[in-house]
């Protein structure tokens, strides 16, 4: 029978790997335990980085931004900004899922009702909740807020309450089984009619903490990308004068909801309930999506916005 080198080298690469960063054994205690030179060994290690059994991270420190955060609380009137340094240019959104995590984190209660939204920034901080306050008698819930996509992406609703409820025990999910949008408006005041949002709306009501974020029009937006929305959709909107989405709706450079065909047809949180949420956390980046951002401010939607500084910056207009 042949032996598979390369399953070989594979398992002699874990090997080397665990000694080293699980059991933090010295190259030389390694090269010694297996009976190989300190040079192999720093070549297995460095191959094992290659294949993806080894992947380093580097936490950069979490700091506040004082300064920043009042001039966003007065410009805007928001009632807390938390925005974060970037002091080494990290990747906007994969700064503000670690640091925006370590904040909700200690916010959350154990017995209280999470709004979920949809978004690529929100879909980076999920795998970092530690929840760390509630590992004892959690009985926490989170709850969809607007309907599924027909796409299985990182960013969805279902995906993104999926894998909350996936990392951390106790953790209660609630499902909303409808897509983001209904195919014509009769189709949905049909299902609304016919209590479709019935039961979901009683959860909404219920809701102490929302996490959501915004989005931009174009094809960068979830909803082409996710392909609820077509081309000629988006471009309808973009006529219409939207800048941007909350909660599947579309608004202006104002922060007022359009007029639109579309806008009739989202299967959500009516806005009305969110406003009487007692925490609306908006947790977003991005220095191309300045104005939206500044137009999803305007709905009124948001107690605290979540960012980072060069984020925080542009919204202020400053260097």
């Amino acid at each position: 029978m042949e032996i598979d080198k390369h399953s070989s080298d594979d398992a002699l690469a874990v090997q080397v790997a665990v000694l080293k960063y699980k059991l933090d054994y010295s190259q030389r205690m390694i090269a010694e335990r297996l009976n190989m030179s300190t040079m192999t060994v720093s070549r297995i290690l460095e191959r094992a980085r290659k294949l993806g059994i080894v992947e380093i991270n580097i936490l950069t420190p979490i700091e506040n931004h004082w300064n920043l955060e009042q001039q966003i609380e007065n410009s805007f009137g928001i009632k807390k900004a938390v925005v974060f340094r970037n002091r080494y240019e990290e990747m906007p959104d994969d700064l503000l899922g670690r640091a925006a995590a370590q904040y909700i984190d200690y916010l959350l209660g154990p017995n209280d009702n999470i709004g979920i939204s949809p978004g690529r920034t929100l879909a980076k901080v999920i795998p970092h909740l530690k929840l760390s306050m509630l590992k004892k008698n959690n009985s926490l819930n989170v709850i969809q807020t607007i309907g599924g996509f027909s796409t299985a992406e990182s960013f969805s609703p279902v995906s993104i309450l999926q894998e909350f409820v996936n990392n951390n025990n106790g953790v209660k999910g609630h499902f909303l089984n409808l897509p983001i949008y209904a195919p014509t408006v009769e189709v949905h005041n049909t299902l609304i009619a016919n209590g479709a949002l019935d039961s979901i709306t009683r959860l909404w009501e219920k809701i102490d903490v929302m996490l959501f974020s915004i989005g931009p029009v174009g094809d960068d937006s979830i909803y082409r990308i996710s392909e609820m929305l077509t081309s000629a959709e988006m471009n309808d909107l973009i006529s219409e004068g939207a800048v941007g989405s909350v909660y599947g709706r579309w608004y202006d450079h104002k922060g007022h909801f359009l007029d639109s065909e579309i806008n009739q047809r989202v299967f959500g949180i009516p806005i009305e309930i969110v406003k009487k949420i007692p925490m609306r956390i908006l947790i977003t980046s991005g220095k191309n999506r300045i104005e939206t951002i500044k137009a999803g401010l305007l709905t009124q939607l948001c107690d605290i916005i979540i960012t980072e500084e060069n984020t925080a910056r542009a919204l202020l207009n400053i260097s």
